[in-house]
């Protein structure tokens, strides 16, 4: 069985999901073996008497939807290692980039760099396991090196702010070029100033050339 992942706006909505859930389950003969949560849980723990679930505590980390989830800041990051010493093929260079799942959009401006040199590649007519030419192969080595960066980007779980008031107002962009399209949305809320990322998307512009304004549409 999967994680069961959802967002509440209290933890007295938090107990009374989870006993919900709790309750469904074992009518299957289900049964839930630890939680992870921004707040405590134990008292509804507790309350259940049942010893062998657990409430996961410390600093323990939890991937939700390709990024790395830290319950005790409540922060989403990311936990990227960059390979070192690889020979640079067009298999192993999308062996390294493939893994990286990002459905939410948090590395889109990033990641739509490793789609743009995989076209590249593709371009340049190169076998999967054909070396890459010096000035392609400084470029990925470039890549590879600042990915390591992404560990040090975080993001707020939450979209709501603990100030927040009135209603929020939904920002989204876009844009185009000759070597890819993208657009990110985010949240702005009557504070100071606090603005919270929802989802980004890119894609390579396809081969057939197209005008601008058609890639930006």
């Amino acid at each position: 069985m999967d994680d069961i992942c959802d967002s509440v706006h209290s933890v007295q909505q938090a107990k009374r999901l989870t006993t919900e859930l709790d309750e469904v389950l074992l009518k299957g003969g289900f049964q839930v073996k630890g939680r992870l949560s921004n707040q405590s849980l134990e008292d509804e723990i507790v309350g259940q008497e049942k010893p062998e679930m657990k409430l996961l505590r410390g600093v323990t980390q939890e991937k939700i939807l390709g990024a790395v989830w830290n319950h005790a800041k409540d922060m989403l990051l990311f936990n990227v290692n960059p390979p070192n010493d690889i020979t640079l093929t067009k298999r192993t260079v999308l062996s390294q980039i493939a893994p990286m799942f990002d459905p939410v959009g948090f590395a889109a401006a990033f990641l739509v760099r490793a789609k743009i040199g995989m076209q590249r590649l593709g371009q340049q007519g190169l076998e999967w396991d054909q070396g890459l030419p010096s000035a392609t192969r400084e470029e990925w080595i470039r890549f590879f090196q600042e990915m390591g960066d992404m560990n040090h980007v975080t993001f707020e779980r939450s979209l709501t702010p603990v100030d927040a008031i009135a209603l929020p107002i939904l920002c989204i962009f876009s844009d185009a070029s000759n070597e890819a399209f993208g657009a990110c949305a985010y949240v702005r809320w009557r504070t100071e100033s606090d603005t919270r990322f929802i989802a980004a998307k890119s894609r390579v512009a396809p081969l057939k050339p197209l005008t601008i304004p058609r890639l930006e549409l």
